[in-house]
């Protein structure tokens, strides 16, 4: 599959498979139907019917993105039924500056329902929208996509470097997601016949500030430039190179795991269970039986919930398949926050590194190998490895009883104050020195079978939390929160020439 240049302002876009994403915003019943939150609040028809009109051109773009096999992303504004995660300033600003035009505010009963609330019907997207099962949406409290959702973690774990945007309102909510991705790295193009607003002026200007100054905040398409595309080339030029599937991103894929939990997991997303399995996800002892010919990936502590399994506080999951398209696959899909989970870990609580547009081959990463590895595309940095024998030599003389017990319990409850002794203390800080020595390297890397201390470094990233791969008999860990950036490196390291000449 090859790559397309799809026209735009100032420049063309380059898009690649697996690194762009369509993301429809907001294109709800509340914004787009007759009864809804933005028609209460409209007080024009002939306003609010143009800014309907958009639905047809939306439709079309969405065709063309599913055709060319690019990921697909649906965002919903509202608000939990209690409305515990709505600002009073956004739901009465408005009503307090004119009352006479905003008799209805956010959480009242509308013709819908209560307006821009989860579960209701004015919520849900319209039927001509209406995602495909394979398809995310990100249900999002505020203006921008990003906050106070999973967005970031999904793109970044997916690869997806550019974004396309469309849906309502142009100078709302589209703008907002357009500046938050700006700011977090991703290359971001607006398709200007595939958005509208209430106000025609503030639309224009919003789309021409959208490509100002030769492309400062990004770019704009059209929607139809897509369809063309999409009609020159094949059926999915733009799809990751995964499984092709209907129903689910699992649907229908082998696998193989010996836990309960992670087999119910498994299931509830459509896999089946096969001894001939196309991944395979392992608990706890992931680096035992491993397969030289597989991917291996484990990620950040929390980032995949372990609810159920037999030691949720201290156990991981490593994923391994045949290559690492198919691994993040497997990720984006059982990975993610679950509230009920004491152990999960919310991807907003990570630092949200800047994406790198360029991608791995142009953009080039910093790393550092323990045994003076050299990479292309890649720029050798010191790294102070005594941090590393430090917590080596911590763990293997026994000091560390609290961390040991939990690797030998089979269920693990919450720790108890008296468990939190000087040791523990200690090796609470040398896990934060650690980390923090890795925040200007993006990977370390260590023969698989390399010891420090006389102790296999194959534990140190279960100890310390961090994200780690093992790939063609090396072991690669990046610092926690680092998934997505760490599985685009591993992508290039798959096929680099080098890389494989070094084992």
């Amino acid at each position: 599959m090859a790559s397309h240049l799809l026209p735009a302002q100032p420049a063309p876009i380059l898009l690649s498979p697996g690194r762009c994403a369509l993301i429809m915003i907001d294109m709800q019943r509340d914004f787009i139907s007759k009864g809804g939150y933005g028609d209460l609040q409209c007080n024009s028809e002939t306003v609010f019917d143009k800014v309907a009109s958009n639905i047809e051109p939306c439709k079309e773009a969405l065709w063309a993105a599913r055709r060319l096999g690019m990921t697909v992303i649906h965002t919903r504004e509202g608000h939990n039924p209690d409305l515990l995660d709505l600002a009073p300033s956004k739901r009465l600003r408005q009503r307090t500056a004119r009352p006479q035009n905003h008799p209805f505010v956010i959480g009242e009963r509308g013709p819908m329902g209560k307006l821009l609330v989860r579960g209701e019907f004015g919520h849900e997207i319209i039927d001509e929208l209406k995602p495909k099962p394979t398809e995310i949406v990100i249900d999002k409290p505020g203006k921008g996509s990003f906050y106070n959702t999973s967005l970031y973690w999904t793109l970044t774990s997916l690869g997806i470097t550019h974004l396309l945007l469309c849906g309502v309102t142009t100078e709302c909510c589209v703008a907002t997601t357009f500046r938050e991705a700006n700011d977090r790295g991703f290359d971001c193009c607006v398709l200007a016949d595939c958005t509208n607003g209430f106000n025609e002026d503030i639309v224009k200007q919003t789309i021409n500030v959208s490509c100002a100054y030769d492309g400062l905040l990004g770019s704009v398409s059209f929607g139809k430039d897509l369809v063309i595309l999409a009609n020159q080339n094949s059926p999915g030029e733009l799809q990751p190179d995964t499984w092709s599937v209907h129903n689910s991103p699992l649907d229908g894929v082998r696998y193989q795991s010996f836990d309960g939990h992670v087999n119910k997991l498994c299931k509830e997303k459509g896999a089946i269970y096969s001894t001939d399995a196309q991944f395979k996800l392992i608990v706890d002892d992931g680096f035992q039986g491993f397969d030289m010919g597989s991917v291996q990936f484990t990620a950040s502590n929390g980032m995949v919930s372990l609810l159920g399994a037999d030691c949720p506080s201290f156990s991981s999951v490593a994923i391994l398949s045949e290559s690492v398209a198919k691994v993040r696959t497997v990720f984006t899909v059982i990975g993610g926050y679950i509230a009920v989970d004491p152990y999960s870990r919310d991807p907003n609580e990570y630092f949200q590194y800047p994406v790198d547009y360029r991608g791995v081959i142009e953009g080039g990463f910093a790393y550092s190998s323990f045994d003076d590895l050299k990479l292309h595309n890649g720029r050798s940095v010191d790294f102070n490895f005594t941090v590393v024998s430090q917590l080596m030599d911590f763990i293997q003389v026994g000091a560390s009883s609290f961390t040991m017990e939990l690797a030998s319990q089979k269920r693990c409850p919450f720790p108890s104050p008296e468990k939190f002794s000087k040791d523990e203390r200690k090796l609470a800080f040398l896990k934060k020195v650690f980390n923090e020595s890795l925040r200007y390297i993006d990977i370390l890397i260590f023969p698989v079978n390399s010891t420090l201390s006389g102790f296999p470094i194959s534990l140190l990233p279960r100890i310390v939390g961090c994200p780690c791969v093992i790939l063609k008999g090396n072991l690669i860990i990046a610092k926690r929160g680092y998934d997505g950036r760490l599985l685009d490196i591993c992508e290039v390291l798959q096929t680099q020439k080098g890389f494989q000449d070094s084992i």
